[in-house]
C-alpha cells in the first residue's frame, strides 16, 4: 500500500518526537527531574494509603525525653533504656526488633552490660550499622567503609546492617537492598524482614525473601504518606507499659518527631512538600520493609520497554493533532495527555508499575503542538503562494487574497446591530488597590465580577469587556426582540444592584456600584489592527451608558436608565428625573431612576415617585420657589434623596439667577 507523502512526513516528524523523548530519558539531568516530577504528581493525586499492620515505629522524640527527664540528645541516653526497652517489647511478642540507632561508643559498663543482656534474652534484635565515604586524592571516587556498633553489642545482636540513604538535596525515591560499594551487604529492611520470617512457615513469604535477597541491588520506595503514616508509640509510653501493639510485629525505634523543628534525623521526600514535615531515617526504613513484606514496592518499566513507549506516544499524538484542525488539535492534544496519565494513574494505584508522565506530557506534548502547528501555517502559507502564482494574472489581486486566504469569516466583519449596553463602575476601588497587594486585589475582584456576571449571564446577556472595576455588558443578539432584550438588561441591572448590596455584607471594604443602561444603534465586531483584535460594541451608545453610569455620583442613584430604553417595557417601578445634558453630548437625553419592578415595590417608594414628579413639573414650568419648597419637603421625608438634593440646589441657583428664556427644563452636567 502506498503512503500519501503528507502521511509519510507526519510519521516522521512523530519519530523524531519520539526519538526527542528517548534522548531526554537518556540525559541523567532529565532523568532526575522526570523521576520527582511523575513520583511528585502520581503520589499527590494518589494520597496516602494504608501501611501494613505488621510495622510499627518506636519513636526517640523530644516528648518522651521530657516525659523520662531526659536530654534532648538521645545518645546520651542511658542504655539501661534500651534495654527496658527490648526487654518489654520481647515480652509483648514482637517478632523482630531494629534500632535505627548507632552503639559505637562505650557508655558506663553497667549499663551497656544491661543492654548487651537484654539483647541476648531477646534474640531478635537487629542493630544499625554506619557506613562512612572515604575520599580518595586522586579522583573522586570514595571507599566506602562499614562502622559496626560495639563488639559486645553486635556479637549478641540478631544481625546488624546498613542503610544508607541520600542527604538533601537529593530526594529519597530509591532504598537499597544490598550495597555493591560496601561489599554487598544487605541493608536494614532486609536483615528486618529476615528476622521477621525466621519463625514464619509460610512458603511464599520465604520464598518472596530469597527472590528479594537475589534480585535488584535497589528498589523504589512506595511510600504510605506523610509523616506519621506508619504506627507510631512514643519510646516513653513503651516503657510505661504501653505494648498491646507489638504482638507478631516488626519494631523500628529510631529518632522520629511529628514537627519539622524538632526533626534530628531528616530526608527530602515525595511527602516532604506535603506538609512541610520531612520523612525520618527510621520511617523511610520502616516504609522500605512494609514495601519488601507486601511486595509492593514501586516497579518502573525496562528502558527497551519505556523507549518504545515513548517513541510510540510521539508518533500517535503528532498523527492525533496533524488530522485534527489547528484549534481542534490543541484540544485534542490536551485530552490525549489527560488520558495518558489517567492510564498511568490507574495503572500506577492498581499494580504499582510506573509509566513514565513528565517526558511524554512535558516535553513531548508541547512539542508535538508546537511543530504541527508551525508545519501547518507553513503549509498554509506555501498553498497560498501557490494560488496567488496561478490566479494572480487572471483575476483581480483583492478576489486573489480572498481565495488564498480561504478564510470563512474575515477578522474585519462588523454588523450593524440594535441592543442594550449595561455599564456599571465600582467606588473605592482606588483606595482598595492603595489597601491590597494585587494578589489579594485580583482575588478580591475575581469574587466581585462573580456577584455582577451572574445576573448578565442568567439574562441572556454577554459581557463585553472589563477594566480594573468597570464591566459593559450587551443585549445585541440579532434571535432576540428590542422589547425583550431592553425589559432582560433592567431585570439584570436590578440583580445586579442586590447582588453587590449582598456582596458589600461580608466585603472588609465594601464596593458600591453605579449602573447606567442605554439603547441604540451599536456597530459590533472585531475591532482593531495588526495582531490585536477584541470583539467589541462601538457607538454612541457605548458611551451614553457610561455618561448615565457616571450621571449616579452626581445624583446619588445607583440605577439610571435612558427613557428609550424603557419604551414598551412594562414591570417596573421608575422615577423620570428630566432631561440631561450629559457632558461631551449635544442633544439632552431623558434619564430615569429604574427602583424595583412593580410587583416588589412598596408604597413608600411609589410615594416617593409621586411627591418627586409633582416638584419637577414645578421645576419645568419655571416656579424654583416652589419646586424648591417641594424638593426640600421631600429630602426631609425620604432621608436625604439624592435627585431631590441635586434640583433644590439648582432652584436656589435659578432664582438668584434666572435661566434662560428659551430654557426647557433640561439639567446640564459636566460629570464625565
Amino acid at each position: 500500500m502506498r503512503i500519501s507523502a503528507p502521511t509519510r512526513h507526519t510519521l516522521a516528524l512523530g519519530f523524531a518526537i519520539g526519538l526527542l523523548g528517548v534522548l531526554a530519558a537518556l540525559f541523567p539531568p532529565v532523568q532526575e527531574i522526570s523521576e520527582n516530577a511523575d513520583l511528585s504528581w502520581l503520589f499527590g493525586v494518589r494520597g496516602a494509603r494504608p501501611a501494613p499492620a505488621e510495622v510499627v515505629i518506636v519513636s526517640i522524640d523530644k516528648e518522651s525525653a521530657r516525659e523520662l527527664n531526659l536530654p534532648n540528645e538521645p545518645h546520651k541516653w542511658p542504655r539501661s533504656l534500651h534495654a527496658q526497652l527490648v526487654d518489654r517489647l520481647h515480652a509483648a511478642g514482637a517478632r523482630v526488633i531494629g534500632f535505627d540507632v548507632m552503639f559505637k561508643e562505650v557508655q558506663r559498663p553497667d549499663t551497656d552490660a544491661a543492654f548487651e543482656h537484654a539483647m541476648q534474652r531477646a534474640g531478635n534484635v537487629v542493630l544499625f550499622e554506619y557506613l562512612d565515604a572515604q575520599p580518595l586524592r586522586a579522583d573522586r571516587l570514595a571507599i566506602e567503609r562499614v562502622i559496626p556498633p560495639l563488639q559486645r553489642f553486635a556479637s549478641v545482636a540478631y544481625a546488624t546492617a546498613i542503610f544508607p540513604l541520600p542527604k538533601f538535596p537529593k530526594r529519597v525515591n530509591q532504598f537499597w537492598v544490598f550495597k555493591t560499594g560496601a561489599g554487598d551487604v544487605s541493608t536494614l529492611p532486609v536483615a528486618m524482614l529476615r528476622g521477621f520470617l525466621q519463625r514464619q512457615t509460610d512458603v511464599s513469604k520465604q520464598a518472596r525473601l530469597q527472590q528479594i535477597e537475589s534480585g535488584a541491588h535497589s528498589l523504589y520506595l512506595n511510600y504510605y504518606g506523610p509523616a506519621r503514616s506508619i504506627a507510631t508509640v512514643p519510646y516513653y509510653r513503651v516503657l510505661n507499659g504501653d505494648t498491646a501493639a507489638f504482638k507478631d510485629k516488626a519494631v523500628f525505634v529510631g529518632l522520629s518527631e511529628p514537627l519539622q523543628t524538632d526533626q534530628l534525623d531528616t530526608f527530602h521526600t515525595v511527602y516532604s512538600q506535603a506538609d512541610g514535615v520531612d520523612l525520618s531515617g527510621v520511617e523511610i526504613g520502616a516504609t522500605a520493609f512494609g514495601n519488601l513484606l507486601e511486595a509492593s514496592w514501586l516497579q518502573p518499566l525496562s528502558n527497551v520497554t519505556t523507549f518504545g513507549l515513548l517513541l510510540l506516544w510521539g508518533v500517535t499524538l503528532t498523527l492525533l493533532c496533524r488530522v485534527l484542525p489547528t484549534g481542534v488539535a490543541w484540544a485534542g492534544a490536551l485530552a490525549a495527555c489527560a488520558v495518558y496519565f489517567g492510564g498511568g494513574y490507574l495503572l500506577f494505584v492498581a499494580t504499582n508499575v510506573w509509566l513514565p508522565l513528565f517526558i511524554p506530557l512535558v516535553v513531548q506534548a508541547p512539542f508535538v503542538v508546537f511543530s504541527v502547528t508551525l508545519w501547518r501555517y507553513w503549509s498554509e502559507s506555501r498553498e497560498k503562494r501557490k494560488v496567488r502564482d496561478a490566479l494572480g494574472h487572471y483575476l483581480p489581486s483583492g478576489i486573489v487574497d480572498d481565495i488564498a486566504d480561504d478564510i470563512a469569516r474575515r477578522r474585519d466583519t462588523q454588523h450593524l446591530v440594535y441592543g442594550v449596553c449595561l455599564s456599571t463602575d465600582a467606588e473605592h476601588y482606588t483606595t482598595l488597590s492603595e489597601r491590597m497587594s494585587p494578589q489579594v486585589l485580583g482575588k478580591y475582584m475575581n469574587q466581585y465580577y462573580a456577584a455582577v456576571f451572574a445576573p448578565v449571564r442568567r439574562r441572556h446577556g454577554f459581557v463585553s469587556d472589563v477594566v480594573g472595576d468597570a464591566m459593559l455588558a450587551l443585549w445585541a443578539s440579532l434571535a432576540m426582540p428590542d422589547a425583550h432584550k431592553r425589559k432582560a438588561a433592567c431585570q439584570a441591572a436590578l440583580e445586579i444592584s442586590k447582588a453587590v448590596d449582598e456582596f458589600n455584607r461580608s466585603a472588609p471594604l465594601p464596593l458600591p456600584t453605579r449602573i447606567g443602561v442605554h439603547t441604540g444603534e451599536m456597530l459590533l465586531g472585531n475591532v482593531g489592527a495588526m495582531d490585536h483584535y477584541e470583539y467589541r460594541a462601538v457607538g454612541d451608545v457605548v458611551n451614553t451608558s457610561a455618561r448615565l453610569q457616571s450621571l449616579n455620583k452626581t445624583l446619588g442613584t445607583r440605577v439610571l436608565v435612558s427613557r428609550e430604553t424603557l419604551e414598551g417595557v412594562e414591570g417596573f417601578l421608575v422615577r423620570e428625573l428630566g432631561e440631561f445634558m450629559l457632558s461631551g453630548k449635544t442633544k439632552p437625553i431623558a434619564v430615569c431612576e429604574l427602583l424595583d419592578e412593580s410587583a416588589s415595590a412598596g408604597a413608600q417608594e411609589r410615594e416617593r415617585c409621586a411627591d418627586f414628579s409633582a416638584a419637577l413639573q414645578q421645576f419645568k414650568t419655571h416656579d424654583f420657589v416652589t419646586a424648591e419648597r417641594q424638593f426640600t419637603a421631600l429630602i426631609e421625608k425620604f432621608s436625604g434623596d439624592g435627585p431631590a438634593q441635586f434640583f433644590a440646589e439648582r432652584c436656589r441657583e435659578y432664582q438668584l439667577q434666572a435661566p434662560p428664556e428659551q430654557w426647557n427644563g433640561v439639567a446640564k452636567v459636566n460629570t464625565k
